[in-house]
Parts: structure tokens; C-alpha cells; sequence
């Protein structure tokens, strides 16, 4: 891949990365702006308390999708290519050697849509906290570190019923066993390095409540008329 296909790869990742689904949906079935209630965070978790669990999942598979989409098509774009140069029915050769392997460019692009989501040009830059299209994106680049990551974080979600906790725990055993599973991929880790990073910087407020004993609970529902009056505010995925 050259740097032009990168950079629209990766504007693209970025642009679909960005789409605020929860925000979308909270605006058409609540008709109010989820930036304006709970934590005023554009994650599935904020989402989950004001509409509930069933609308709360839909809109965490879609985060996921969207991280897993961008780079699970430019995998298999680039190996389609790939496959039929080799079988010699390219109309132009493919040189040997090309600035950016297809795997490096699904790196850059699975870190532009977590991007995305964190920093929403949509809104202003305002978004999630990245856990949910960081499952997507890892469910394409490294799925068998993915599950240990979510069997680690949904095991401490459900022993503490602190989302925020199983978040940080779940991005810190990502990138033990993107180490474990897959060693020998240096970019791999670095960017598995860098957004795991990233997860535990955007969870900076979170940590602080939990040392203080007062974050929410997985469960707590949102009261919106004193949401809007500025009665809550902590901070979620």
C-alpha cells in the first residue's frame, strides 16, 4: 500500500471510527442530547443508563462494528489483490516490495477509528472512551488475545459491577496477550501499547472515583430531569 492509499484508508477508518451512535440513538428515542445528561460522555455505558440494557447493547455492537469493519475490509481488500495478481490476471504488476504492508495499514487504520471515536469530528471531538471499537479492531487484527482481553474484563465487571474497572483491567490484558499470542508482530504491540494507553488516560476521572468509592455501579439508571440540572456527573466509557 503507498501513502496516499494510506492516508484515505485511514481517513476513512477515522470518519467511521467517528459515527456517535449512541448519541444518535439517545437523540431519536429520548429526544435529548446525551452530551447533556449522566456524564455527558458519547459512550454505549452512558447510552445503556439513560435507554436501558436492550438499546444499550445494540449500540455497543454497533462501537465494535465499527472498529471491526474499516480494517477487516482493508484486510480483505488487500488480500483479495493480492490473491489475484498472484494468480496472474492483474492487467499491471504489483511491485515486490510496497512502502506499507497490508497488516502495518490495518494497524494505522484500526488506531484512526478508535480515534474516531474518541475525538468525533461529528461532535465537536467529543466521544467515548474507545473500549467497544477497540474489541472491533482487535477482533480483526488479534482475535485470540481479543477474547482473553473480554473474558478478563467482563470477569471483573461482574465481580465488581464497575464497567470503568473492567475497561481499564480488560486493556491491560489486551496488550499482555497481544505480547503472549503474538510476539514476534512488533507494530502489533506498539499499537496495542498506545491504545491501551490511551483506555486507561481517557478513564483518568474513573480511576479517581474509584479510589474515592464513588463510581457508578453497572445498573445505576440516569435521572434526566436532574441530569439536566447538573446533579450527576461522572464520567463513563
Amino acid at each position: 500500500m503507498t501513502w496516499p492509499e494510506l492516508i484515505i484508508c485511514c481517513l476513512i477508518a477515522y470518519l467511521i471510527g467517528a459515527i456517535p451512535f449512541s448519541w444518535l440513538f439517545v437523540r431519536v428515542l429520548d429526544g435529548i442530547d446525551l452530551r447533556t445528561v449522566g456524564s455527558g460522555n458519547l459512550g454505549s455505558t452512558n447510552a445503556t443508563r439513560v435507554l436501558g440494557t436492550r438499546w444499550g447493547l445494540v449500540i455497543q455492537a454497533l462501537d465494535i462494528v465499527k472498529g471491526w469493519l474499516p480494517v477487516a475490509a482493508l484486510l480483505t481488500v488487500a488480500n483479495a489483490v493480492a490473491f489475484i495478481y498472484d494468480l496472474g490476471v492483474g492487467f499491471v504488476p504489483i511491485p515486490n516490495t510496497l512502502p506499507i504492508s497490508a497488516e502495518n495499514a490495518a494497524l494505522v487504520a484500526g488506531m484512526a477509528a478508535v480515534l474516531g471515536h474518541m475525538f468525533p469530528v461529528y461532535m465537536r471531538f467529543r466521544g467515548g472512551k474507545g473500549v467497544n471499537t477497540t474489541l472491533g479492531v482487535f477482533f480483526a487484527l488479534a482475535p485470540k488475545a481479543t477474547l482473553v482481553a473480554l473474558v478478563a474484563g467482563l470477569a471483573v465487571m461482574a465481580a465488581t459491577r464497575y464497567v470503568s474497572l473492567g475497561s481499564i483491567i480488560g486493556s491491560i490484558v489486551l496488550l499482555l496477550a497481544v505480547c503472549f499470542f503474538y510476539h514476534e508482530q512488533t507494530a502489533l504491540i506498539i499499537v496495542t501499547a498506545a491504545i491501551a494507553l490511551l483506555i486507561v488516560f481517557m478513564h483518568r476521572s474513573n480511576i479517581r472515583r474509584l479510589l474515592a468509592g464513588t463510581e457508578r455501579r453497572f445498573g445505576s439508571k440516569i435521572v434526566v430531569e436532574e441530569s439536566r440540572e447538573g446533579q450527576t456527573g461522572s464520567k463513563d466509557r
